[in-house]
């Protein structure tokens, strides 16, 4: 198998795409893996906690690539360096978010993963260590998913009063069986890659629980998605995703004005210091946070 140490070593396109902040990488596989790229978030030190210049570069390498040839990117793969895929909400730049931030950032993270839905080929997520909350919600945005069986997969929104607001209450339940769907959402239990293996969430599991083994059989499953017609497998895409593609704007508008109201409430705050004494025995309510309270609420990785 092809090592993720030559893949790092191939063609970057990282300049070329215009990724200013480092925190988001373009590559081309080397040769032997034609026409296969790789975005990957870069923030290892913090598991790849989202930013807003995360977001703005992950916009800027989706639209490079969606501008290439039809013949040259023919499929993707989605990964994080490091020790995990994405945990989701990052914690110090949200800290002190007051609730305009706090939005323009939930947008920001719709739009990157309506990005990753319109890519007109198919993007394969390579999801090792953790994919919590939007991180998790991104590799639902991908069309298969990669991952190792010691892999945690979870939506944390409900447990902390909110509902997944960039997708997954969207995705999810077009992927699996509703009823499943809903368990994994209402329960904000963590799913290990085992167990999202038989529930049909990931398509491929590897044997170990190395990021390596995780990445390169994503590379191996979008060699042999390049390998097929580039205009039969996006003309396929289209037409499985069509109705996804003309309602997911819909469903997610729906899905934000159901979240917004929860953002900033006391709910959140008491549940949030509940879990920072790892104990909560609050009873869910609907009272308003004024927004000077928010700068503890605001540490959610969500």
């Amino acid at each position: 198998m092809l090592s993720v140490a030559r893949l790092r070593l191939s063609e970057s396109l990282t300049a070329a795409a215009g990724l200013a902040s480092g925190q988001v990488l373009l590559r081309k596989a080397p040769q032997g893996r034609n026409h296969v790229y790789n975005i990957a978030f870069n923030r290892p030190e913090v598991r790849n906690a989202i930013t807003l210049e995360m977001m703005a570069d992950l916009m800027r390498a989706t639209k490079y690539i969606s501008e290439l040839p039809q013949s040259e990117c023919r499929a993707i793969v989605l990964s994080g360096e490091g020790k995990s895929f994405c945990a989701g909400r990052d914690l110090k730049a949200s800290r002190s978010f007051t609730p305009d931030q706090a939005n323009e950032y939930l947008l920001a993270m719709k739009e990157g993963v309506k990005a990753i839905l319109g890519l007109p080929m198919p993007v394969v997520a390579a999801v090792h260590g953790h994919a919590m909350g939007g991180g998790l919600e991104f590799t639902l945005a991908c069309d298969l998913r990669v991952a190792s069986p010691g892999t945690i997969l979870r939506l944390p929104e409900t447990a902390l009063g909110l509902i997944p607001g960039v997708g997954g209450c969207v995705l999810l339940p077009l992927i699996l069986p509703l009823a499943t769907a809903m368990d994994m959402i209402y329960t904000s239990r963590p799913v290990p890659g085992s167990e999202a293996s038989n529930l049909g969430l990931v398509n491929r599991l590897t044997e170990s629980n190395s990021p390596e083994e995780v990445f390169n059989v994503s590379l191996e499953l979008a060699s042999t998605i390049a390998a097929n017609g580039p205009l039969g497998v996006r003309a396929a895409k289209r037409t499985i995703r069509k109705r996804l593609d003309e309602e997911f704007p819909t469903w997610l508008e729906a899905a934000s004005a159901e979240r917004a109201p929860l953002t900033f409430t006391k709910t959140i705050e008491r549940h949030w210091i509940g879990s920072l004494r790892r104990r909560s025995t609050s009873t869910l309510q609907g009272d308003v946070i004024h927004p000077r309270r928010l700068r503890l609420v605001q540490h959610l990785r969500v």
